[in-house]
């Protein structure tokens, strides 16, 4: 589903700054339940949120999400895109999730 491809994307390439574990920048992408995601996401003008304007910045660019590393393919920017167009929405995790003492 587009959800899920989004949601492996970001877990790939965000949640290591901005997942359950840390918050860069007051920002959480993990749970949709956040306010700050607001401001990423324009499912009427998908090519103007936030979310894409920075995965889409060139290397070295200092606005350029994530900061490091070869950052994400056109495909899968593309799959970002359509994703927002459709009106983000997250996964049930509740079956991928496991207890923190596993």
């Amino acid at each position: 589903t587009p959800s899920s491809a989004a949601f492996q994307i970001l877990k790939r390439n965000c949640f290591e700054c901005h997942g359950h574990l840390k918050q860069e920048g007051d920002l959480r992408l993990d749970l949709p339940s956040e306010t700050s995601l607001q401001s990423l996401f324009d499912a009427q003008h998908p090519d103007e949120s936030l979310l894409l304007e920075r995965v889409s910045h060139p290397q070295g660019h200092p606005d350029r999400m994530p900061p490091v590393g070869p950052g994400l393919t056109a495909q899968e920017i593309e799959i970002l895109k359509r994703w927002i167009k459709a009106g983000p929405s997250w996964p049930d995790q509740s079956s991928t999730l496991s207890h923190w003492a596993y």
